[in-house]
């Protein structure tokens, strides 16, 4: 088996979360049982490195010398870039009997920046929401409203009663 196919990205999900790009990195290694070997992942957006971090993986599950699949998770922020459809790209590249093996997963992500006009929009509809559910107003008998505060009363009192105790 060659070098290069010992460690392969075999998928890369991301989605925006407000200012950050969530990724999720599927790799795909073939390292010996109970070995622990370690990786150097880095991220690039525009040619550009914006992460770079060294997980440590380990094979425990399976026989001597087979395909093991791991999901990283890594989170980058965006502040700073402009909007629009960018080309990203994740490599990694592997250490220890890994060494010399390495993979590379392009991709691209549309990215429109949260802009202060957006956020304050965003407040206000919660806002908006929040006023709009304590005016709505709810019927209930007078046999209802004492039920409901006889039941709240003989909580509080078996509350009061479990903290003294």
């Amino acid at each position: 088996m060659s070098r290069a196919r010992e460690l392969e990205i075999s998928s890369v999900h991301g989605r925006l979360v407000k200012e950050r790009l969530v990724l999720q990195i599927g790799l795909r290694a073939m390292i010996k049982k109970n070995a622990i070997e370690r990786l150097r992942v880095e991220i690039c957006i525009d040619e550009n490195p914006v992460k770079i971090f060294y997980p440590m993986i380990c094979n425990r599950r399976t026989a001597e010398r087979r395909y093991t699949y791991f999901v990283l998770t890594s989170s980058v922020g965006l502040k700073g870039i402009n909007y629009g459809r960018h080309e990203a790209k994740v490599t990694a590249i592997g250490f220890g009997s890994l060494s010399g093996s390495a993979s590379i997963k392009h991709f691209s992500i549309d990215y429109t920046p949260n802009t202060q006009k957006s956020r304050i929009l965003e407040r206000s509809v919660c806002k908006e929401a929040i006023v709009n559910k304590a005016q709505t107003i709810d019927i209930v008998s007078e046999e209802e409203r004492k039920f409901y505060d006889e039941m709240r009363q003989r909580m509080k009192r078996e509350s009061v009663e479990r903290r003294d105790n």
